[in-house]
């Protein structure tokens, strides 16, 4: 971010991601203990305990490109 600020006017450039990082914000595998049956050793999937009841995967893609102005008028 750049700005310039007066008395009653704030002016502020700014740019997010402007390399166009393709790379994923944030991946995470996860395991639920709470669920039934995912403390047995029973060999997953089966019919009544598949494999989406105890794993998941949380993800956030990149950030998108993005340049812009902000105007700030006191009055």
């Amino acid at each position: 971010r750049f700005g310039l600020q007066s008395d009653n006017v704030d002016i502020e450039l700014y740019g997010r991601n402007i390399l166009d990082d393709d790379s994923w914000s944030y991946i995470s595998r996860s395991t639920s203990l709470a669920e039934p049956g995912a403390l047995l050793l029973v060999p997953y999937p089966t019919a009544t305990s598949p494999l989406t009841t105890v794993q998941g995967l949380m993800a956030t893609p990149p950030d998108r490109r993005e340049f812009g102005v902000r105007v700030n008028y006191r009055f």
